[in-house]
């Protein structure tokens, strides 16, 4: 006869043949337990610690002595049974290291997580009885604005409109518009009291107005000197604010003059709204002429022609001596003033807007000269004159009068 195999009690440690199902020991049932899953509900062997399907620490089943049959007492000779032993109680499993730290967090958890609720609570109550207090003080309003001022973007400066083809921005500001009572060549009658002007800010174009630029606006060229990068000359102040009013309407924008009447009876009229071309003012050319210095010249106290166009070999001419070209030159021949203006000394006079008159003696603010004449100004020097064209130099002529040594410069508004 073959010897049953034999199982091994997970209780008691007795050994029992394979076909009994509870120890005769201590009662502990030997059929395999499977570990149930507290979080997914998954089954698992006994053997298995973690959950496969969500990986937390498995409880091992406790074996339950209640459930199994009362063992029969085995067949003694003494005809009273003997005794059983006390039955030992099932041993209780020891929590591993995963599964104990699992159990000591859990309450940590637990109360962090009350305590954020309880702080959002506390603060979301703050909050609305702060904003209804300054509903009722009537600052919320400012509240708001900062807030949005606060978490705006501001940019470190700034930004400039961008400029205009071949025009350059002139930023305002205020200088001493006129000459110091020691300054060579001076003239007096014409340049008055230095005076404080205030301007505003304002597009230059960076040369004056070539034959290549007029002719195909006014379809005609009435230039001496012939050339297509030279500058336009032979000019009436009346033809070049009517060039201003057509380049303006060619490019889509609103005309800044306004002209009546018929041959030397004109009358011209500026709407300063107006966002096309124009001429500059005489405070704005000299400012631009200037562009930040104070000395006779944009180029110090003397200029030479090697920078300008002018007739530096005439007696009257009291820089260095130089030549007389006898002809205007190509715009842009010379080095740039400081605001990247070329040929604002020299070369071809330029037409202004005003009305020549003599200088108030006290400061103004965008000033644009005598509200009527019969003299337009023009400034600059040109290449028949000597002394190089000083910055305050002021010249003058009725608007009707043409000449090979006047031309003129477009401005536009920042709008």
């Amino acid at each position: 006869m073959e010897e049953a195999n034999m199982q091994k009690c997970p209780g008691c440690g007795a050994e029992m043949p394979e076909n009994v199902k509870f120890c005769q020991m201590c009662g502990a049932s030997l059929t395999p337990q499977k570990r149930i899953c507290k979080k997914c509900g998954a089954e698992a062997p006994d053997n298995v610690k973690f959950c496969q399907m969500c990986g937390i620490a498995l409880t091992p089943p406790v074996t339950q002595p209640a459930s199994a049959p009362t063992p029969q007492p085995a067949p003694a000779p003494d005809p009273q049974p003997s005794p059983q032993p006390a039955q030992a109680s099932a041993p209780q499993p020891v929590p591993q290291p995963a599964q104990a730290s699992a159990l000591s967090e859990a309450p940590v958890r637990k109360k962090k997580g009350r305590a954020l609720k309880v702080l959002r609570i506390v603060v979301a109550v703050a909050l609305v009885y702060f904003i209804i207090g300054n509903i009722i003080n009537g600052n919320f309003a400012i509240l708001l604005s900062n807030f949005k001022k606060t978490n705006s973007p501001s940019p470190s400066a700034p930004a400039q409109p961008a400029a205009p083809a071949n025009m350059v921005l002139i930023n305002g500001g205020t200088f001493l518009m006129g000459s110091p009572d020691n300054e060579q060549g001076r003239m007096a009658d014409r340049e008055g009291q230095q005076r404080s002007v205030s301007l505003s800010s304002f597009y230059m174009v960076i040369y004056q107005i070539t034959q290549a630029e007029y002719e195909p606006v006014m379809g005609a060229n009435p230039s001496r000197f012939k050339g297509p990068n030279l500058p336009v000359e032979n000019v009436s102040w009346y033809d070049a604010v009517e060039y201003c009013n057509r380049l303006s309407q060619r490019e889509g924008l609103t005309p800044a003059y306004t002209i009546s009447g018929t041959g030397d009876n004109l009358s011209v009229s500026w709407d300063r709204n107006a966002n096309g071309y124009r001429l500059p003012t005489e405070a704005e050319w000299e400012y631009a002429c200037r562009a930040g210095t104070t000395t006779t010249y944009s180029t110090g106290n003397t200029i030479t022609t090697d920078q300008a166009n002018f007739n530096g070999a005439h007696e009257q001419n009291y820089n260095a001596e130089g030549i007389f070209r006898e002809t205007t030159t190509p715009v842009g021949s010379f080095a740039p003033n400081p605001w990247g203006l070329y040929d604002m000394h020299g070369n071809v006079w330029e037409w202004c807007w005003d009305w020549y008159g003599p200088y108030p003696n006290t400061a103004q603010t965008d000033p644009v000269g005598p509200s009527s004449g019969t003299l337009r100004v023009f400034r600059g020097g040109s290449w028949y004159n000597p002394g190089g064209g000083r910055s305050a130099m002021r010249n003058f002529i009725t608007p009707s009068r043409e000449g090979s040594n006047r031309s003129f410069r477009l401005v536009r508004p920042v709008i």
